[in-house]
């Protein structure tokens, strides 16, 4: 019998309190997982009410899940309609380009001003970019793979989610690095890449020598990569050097400084809502734009910018602690905003109680939570696809997945027309602790075998949803 189709005695199993131990081994066998390394709570929204439970207190690697306090406290401390600026400021023939926290922003967007320019015959003699507003780090977690295009640097500019495309020819002859957005294509001149003086143990293509030069070695003829930005603000200044080209507007090579009060206004961008800010990043789970809500959330509850990425999580965390105090928070740990890192820690009713309390304090977190008609929406076959539109689930949701580690917390609208929150986790420790002990940086590619286990951990999860669906 299949497991995701022993619904019969699985619903007693998962009524509520603590689950049977032996029925939910038999679930869980079937997708080759052990019940001791699952935990999960399905909680009523309407009255607080513990429908379901097993190892609810169970500390987890949360991965891209921890995005959901930096959502709620977002939209709850900043509000859904807020936007951040970016400037391109005059003083006298100095320009300045002023960081916001905009992390959506791409070059398109300030073109107008380089227009302007043009039109007005002004001469630029200084080009200053101003990313003061926030703290810059070279990357979001130190113990990702080097070259992980998910893992880039953050602060208060950023450009084409501080990622470049990498272009090679003639096995390496010529490469060029290109901001990439919807309309442009832009010479990054901030990375570099130079050929290895050594051959590079395939089938590594490109590794970090700091900052934002490369090497590389053992390409194949012709190909493309996407690689992290090191420096944020350094490559947007000079990325919007090459849009001011195209543009007719000469500019010199870029600096670091400080926009005096004085400075004439030339354009300011307003990014989107925050409330779709935030609902991007949730639906495709982007690290950069994460961190830098954060960032800017910390900001205004400290009234003064973090002075760096933990003091900011610091922050924020106190504030969601704060939020819900009935839940036990000890062993609850963020090292970031976004989740990037296995170091991190909560349990399924830490999760599960930030929803319930979040849809109180922030209406729109409903609409923010991705939508998962198809419980699975990150990968699987038609046929579980299939079954799992059939099962008729209305789920929204945050997934989060490691080697190791997967997790799903959100809503769930049940046959009966109940909406619950659920937070349910897969963990195994033993493979996750060997994995980060056999970390190499140099290596971007997951295990098969923690992929298969990801697999395994989805399709137990999806059997979960569909169980509490009909049953509640």
């Amino acid at each position: 019998m299949r497991p995701t189709s022993i619904l019969a005695f699985t619903l007693s199993l998962l009524l509520a309190g603590p689950a049977p131990a032996d029925g939910l081994a038999e679930l869980s066998g079937g997708f080759g997982l052990a019940p001791d390394q699952l935990g999960f709570v399905v909680i009523d929204t309407e009255n607080g009410q513990v429908l379901a439970e097993h190892q609810a207190d169970r500390m987890v690697v949360p991965a891209s899940v921890a995005k959901l306090p930096t959502a709620v406290a977002a939209l709850a401390v900043l509000g859904p309609e807020h936007r951040f600026e970016t400037q391109l400021a005059l003083h006298g023939s100095t320009l300045f380009l002023v960081g916001g926290g905009d992390p959506l922003l791409t070059p398109e967007d300030l073109r107008p001003a380089f227009r302007r320019i043009r039109e007005r015959g002004l001469r630029i003699e200084r080009f200053v970019y101003d990313a003061t507003a926030l703290p810059e780090a070279p990357e979001i977690d130190p113990l990702q793979p080097e070259n992980s295009s998910y893992n880039p640097g953050i602060g208060a500019l950023a450009l084409d989610f501080n990622r470049v495309l990498i272009d090679w020819k003639s096995g390496g002859k010529e490469v060029t690095a290109l901001a990439v957005s919807d309309a442009l294509r832009l010479k990054a001149d901030a990375v570099r890449l130079v050929p290895s003086p050594a051959p590079v143990p395939p089938p590594y293509r490109f590794l970090a020598e700091g900052a934002d030069r490369w090497v590389f070695a053992n390409l194949q003829p012709s190909g493309r990569i996407w690689l992290p930005v090191k420096q944020p603000a350094l490559n947007a200044a000079l990325v919007l050097r090459r849009l001011a080209e195209r543009e007719g507007v000469s500019l010199p090579m870029p600096v670091a400084g400080k926009r005096p009060p004085d400075a004439t206004i030339m354009q300011i961008h307003s990014s989107h809502r925050l409330a779709e800010i935030v609902r991007r990043l949730l639906e495709h789970s982007n690290n950069m734009a994460a961190e830098m809500v954060g960032l800017s959330t910390a900001g205004r509850l400290a009234g003064v910018a973090p002075s760096n990425l933990a003091h900011s999580v610091g922050v924020v965390d106190g504030w969601i602690k704060g939020i819900v105090p009935e839940v036990d928070w000890t062993g609850f740990a963020r090292a970031n905003h976004s989740g990037l890192s296995p170091a991190s820690r909560t349990t399924p009713r830490q999760m599960a109680r930030l929803v319930v309390h979040g849809l109180v304090l922030v209406p729109d977190l409903v609409d923010a939570l991705p939508s998962r008609e198809i419980a699975d929406a990150e990968g699987g076959d038609a046929k579980e696809a299939a079954e799992a539109k059939s099962a008729s689930l209305a789920i929204r949701a945050k997934s989060g997945t490691m080697a190791y580690a997967r997790g799903l917390v959100g809503l769930l609208w049940t046959h009966s027309g109940r909406r619950v929150a659920f937070a349910v986790f897969a963990y195994d420790d033993a493979k996750r602790a060997a994995f980060d002990a056999a970390l190499d940086k140099r290596v971007p590619e997951m295990p098969a075998t923690a992929t298969t286990w990801i697999r395994r951990a989805r399709g137990l999860e999806r059997a979960l949803l569909r169980n509490w669906a009909a049953a509640y």
